[in-house]
């Protein structure tokens, strides 16, 4: 668990280099530390660590989102009045549900000092930021149960080829994205990326999007038979590539057994 709050106080601390305003991690004067490798959770830091790269002030756009999100069915299913009357009414549930959650927390959790170390820190985080990071109004929420209740079947079998072409395009790209990573460090060839990429489209994407993905697509690589692997890099990336790819392929488990694929 040390390792998942780890990176998303590093990515935090990222975010924030170029802003003026004051750093969410900074320890308020009046909050002395008790134990030197704890860290104080202010209600800004609160906020960044359930929505991470989304922003302190994603909470204050749940309805928008949930709105967008009735406008994307529309828009593929054709939906009546009654229909996106019940789809609202889910969505305004899920919504209450996830503020009451973050409300509670918040309160419960801001202004105190808190060890990087202790596994229950990140424990009274981890629901919140699998709930939004998964979404809202996604596989587990009430809005999702409702909308396969709600359509017809011929408007359920447009809206499930429409979210597997997105679903899709979206691993596609965050494939992209990992290998670019993994670019980084052995430097790939065109015609490597190129191969190595049809490789991962044709592994299984996670159940939802979550920022750590990169790790999960990484990790499959990890699995690969070496015959595949000297398939596509060369001796001296072959080299380079085992220690490399373990790291992925544990980063991958630890980000798997904490609910955020």
């Amino acid at each position: 668990m040390a390792i998942v709050l780890a990176f998303l106080l590093a990515s935090i601390a990222w975010a924030d280099d170029d802003d003026d305003e004051q750093s969410p991690t900074q320890i308020p004067q009046n909050l002395p530390r008790q134990n030197p490798h704890a860290f104080i959770i202010t209600p800004v830091l609160f906020n960044q660590l359930v929505f991470g790269s989304d922003g302190p002030q994603a909470i204050d756009r749940i309805d928008i989102m949930a709105n967008q999100r009735i406008d994307e069915i529309d828009q593929v299913c054709t939906l009546s009045d009654v229909q996106k009357q019940k789809l609202r009414l889910a969505a305004t549930g899920d919504s209450k549900y996830f503020r009451d959650q973050f409300e509670r927390l918040k309160q419960k959790l801001s202004n105190t000092e808190y060890n990087p170390n202790d596994e229950s820190t990140f424990d009274a985080f981890r629901p919140l930021q699998q709930r939004w990071q998964a979404g809202i109004l996604g596989n587990q929420s009430l809005f999702q149960k409702v909308l396969y209740t709600t359509l017809d079947k011929s408007q359920l079998s447009v809206f499930e080829q429409k979210q597997a072409e997105q679903v899709k395009l979206q691993y596609k790209a965050r494939i992209t994205e990992a290998v670019d990573m993994l670019d980084d460090q052995v430097s790939l060839g065109d015609a490597q990326r190129e191969e190595l990429e049809k490789l991962l489209q044709a592994t299984p994407p996670p159940k939802f999007f979550s920022p750590y993905v990169r790790f999960y697509i990484l990790s499959q690589v990890a699995v690969l038979p070496d015959e595949k692997l000297r398939l596509i890099f060369d001796a001296k990336q072959m080299e380079i590539l085992p220690k490399l790819l373990q790291r992925y392929k544990e980063l991958g488990l630890k980000f798997k057994q904490e609910g955020f694929f």
